[in-house]
């Protein structure tokens, strides 16, 4: 709008009406602001017009004539510093044509710029101020002040500074200008018109379509597949339906859940098969403590002064086994002991007795220590007191110390367990134990000739816990010098991986 008023003859007529006031043979100062003009005849003087906002329009002071051409743009070539002009504009006249003030009075009072007297400015030698659009960016080249038209773009907005000062005179003569670049519409639609308010026609663009005819439907009695609910089927009829479906669907739900619950209790109520790996006499395990150091000593001297089994061959005293339970406490080893009787009745039957007992054993190195390249792996000894062996008792065992040190056996259970201390060398082997092993070892001695028990063992021990034979040692242990006559014996070893070797790190 402001491009369009300094392009316009208007604009040229109020400052040649200015400048006819002012002209003059010399140039005039004025401290609030100075317009050089040049006398000479034939002499252009470059005029520096600052116009409200941003608008900017070069214009040409000539003597002969003493007018101002708009539109015409000049260069600033004089070398003395851009002087600030004096326009003859009051306060009214600046505001009826712009609605707002100058940029560079942005942040001042209207008062203390703008008088009847006309527009002051105090400084002569201002320096030159950088142009800005009207978001506020700097402008770098005369396109980023003009608009898509070639007209100057609004002057930049300084609205907390503006927004006192604004006035609404403009308005007018802008929409007029706003609505004689629209096109017009060459006729309306005419909304009092019956065929609008009763919706009969349609309207397409600003006309009213006839009326379309809509012929009367019937229903297809002849082609429906359902002709007794194309003539009789109602609003009343449908909710009738709709209420006993739901009905229905309500009992079928209360039915199928009653009947569900009853299996439910039909299940709780029965009684669980019999656990295939249930020792056939009353017994749970525990861990080994100093009382059971007696009834181990009875159990490991009948074998070994009656079976070929064990590597002694000389009775053990309470001191030897009590040395041995310290050593796998020390060592954080399982030591196992099953005793007679039911878990429920442990703390009423102070004399309990110890049926059998299983054990981890490490290898040592000279210095006696666990700490050396089999850490790893371990031997597991179980014995089963000779009253009650093939009862289960000696599976329960070895299921159980299995379940202390290998991640990769599934417990089979069939027995009550305690671990009243909540020891942690008894946990379950899930990497939390204290320790952790990678092969297990079962060590055994047979004749060399038609062991009686070899062949059922292996079979046993493959079958219910995969330790496979991994080792025959011919000759390699003696019985005892009291029988008579000596006889050479075969070592049998067996093994089972207790977690993959991918599971350790390269550094423990």
């Amino acid at each position: 709008m402001r491009s369009s008023f300094i392009d316009s003859p208007e604009c040229a007529e109020s400052w040649n009406s200015i400048l006819r006031s002012k002209k003059q043979s010399t140039s005039h100062s004025n401290k609030g602001g100075t317009v050089a003009a040049s006398a000479s005849a034939g002499a252009h003087t470059p005029v520096n017009l600052r116009a409200t906002g941003s608008d900017r329009a070069m214009v040409t002071s000539n003597e002969n004539k003493g007018t101002i051409r708009s539109g015409q743009q000049i260069s600033m070539t004089q070398n003395s510093p851009p002087m600030a002009v004096v326009s003859k504009l009051t306060r009214e006249a600046l505001l009826a044509k712009t609605g707002t003030a100058p940029p560079e009075f942005a942040g001042t009072s209207l008062d203390q710029v703008v008088s009847d007297a006309g527009v002051h400015h105090e400084d002569l030698h201002q320096p030159e101020v950088k142009k800005t659009d009207s978001r506020g960016f700097l402008a770098e080249s005369w396109n980023d002040l003009v608009d898509w038209r070639g007209g100057w773009n609004p002057a930049p907005a300084s609205w907390e500074n503006d927004r006192a000062m604004l006035s609404a005179t403009f308005m007018p003569s802008y929409i007029q200008t706003w609505t004689r670049e629209i096109p017009q519409l060459s006729s309306m639609v005419d909304t009092s018109a019956q065929e609008y308010s009763t919706g009969r026609c349609s309207v397409s663009l600003t006309k009213f379509m006839d009326p379309v005819e809509q012929p009367d439907a019937f229903p297809d009695v002849a082609g429906s597949s359902n002709i007794y609910k194309q003539r009789n089927q109602t609003a009343e009829l449908e909710a009738k339906i709709k209420i006993r479906k739901v009905a229905k669907a309500q009992r079928y739900a209360i039915q199928t859940s009653a009947a569900l619950e009853r299996n439910l209790q039909l299940i709780a109520n029965e009684a669980l098969p019999p656990n295939p790996n249930t020792p056939s006499m009353a017994v749970y395990l525990r861990p080994a403590v100093s009382k059971d150091v007696s009834g181990i000593t009875d159990i490991m001297n009948h074998y070994i002064l009656n079976s070929i089994i064990s590597e002694d061959q000389n009775e053990v005293g309470v001191d030897d086994i009590f040395a041995l339970l310290s050593d796998t406490m020390e060592e954080s080893l399982p030591f196992i002991v099953a005793i007679r009787g039911h878990l429920s009745k442990a703390r009423t039957n102070p004399a309990e007795i110890v049926v059998g007992f299983a054990y981890a054993e490490g290898f040592f190195g000279l210095r006696n220590t666990t700490g050396d390249s089999s850490r790893f792996t371990a031997v597991l000894r179980f014995y089963v007191h000779p009253e009650h062996t093939r009862k289960g008792i000696g599976r329960c065992l070895l299921d159980r110390i299995l379940q202390c040190t290998s991640r990769m056996h599934g417990g089979k259970d069939g027995y009550d367990w305690s671990n009243p201390q909540n020891d942690p060398v008894y946990h379950n082997q899930g990497g939390t134990g204290p320790r952790r092993f990678h092969q297990l070892l079962i060590e055994r001695r047979i004749e060399t000739k038609n062991d009686p028990d070899h062949a059922w063992m292996k079979k046993w021990l493959r079958s219910s816990f995969f330790f496979d034979q991994v080792a025959l040692f011919r000759s390699t242990a003696r019985t005892s010098p009291n029988s008579v006559p000596a006889r050479w014996l075969d070592v049998v070893l067996f093994q089972y991986e207790a977690a993959s070797e991918l599971e350790f790190e390269p550094f423990v």
